[in-house]
């Protein structure tokens, strides 16, 4: 068994900044980076036919653009797996299983573009449906717990 780690760390997170018109408006936080990210791991062969490997994702918190009013989006954590099956039932038959966000935490990203629409629910004032600000996702919800399986064949 091996246990690994890594991690980052962006000392300047800002780009330049433009108006409509290309006219520069100084600097602004790069939405989608985290300034820190870490993972940590553990990854082995269980014996000739079987391996595994257990990650670890920690992606500290990111500050938003100008226009988006949330602000911050705050960090997470996420365990995913892996377990490869070799020569299952036959020589060169191999089965993989990764699942991603075992414990189905929910976290988001910051929104693209403009993301500028907001948190709050939609409503209805009175014959009217009110909805959000504008059409940009201020917040991107993420997936929660995903399996998949994968069956290989190799032909010798």
């Amino acid at each position: 068994m091996k246990a690994w780690s890594y991690g980052s760390f962006i000392l300047d997170n800002e780009e330049d900044v433009f108006d409509a018109n290309g006219n520069s408006k100084g600097k602004g936080p790069i939405s989608d980076l985290a300034d820190w990210k870490l993972f940590f791991g553990l990854s082995g062969i269980a014996n000739k036919y079987a391996s595994f490997s257990l990650r670890e994702r920690v992606i500290g918190d990111r500050k938003t653009v100008a226009t988006n009013p949330v602000g911050t989006v705050p960090w997470y954590s996420v365990t995913d797996a892996n377990l490869i099956l070799r020569d299952l039932l036959f020589h060169g038959v191999n089965l993989h299983l990764q699942v991603d966000n075992i414990l189905d935490e929910q976290y988001d990203h910051p929104g693209t573009r403009t993301p500028d629409a907001g948190t709050a629910s939609g409503a209805w004032d009175g014959d009217a449906w009110i909805g959000s600000k504008s059409w940009n996702n201020s917040l991107m919800p993420q997936p929660g717990r995903t399996v998949m399986v994968g069956l290989q064949i190799q032909l010798d």
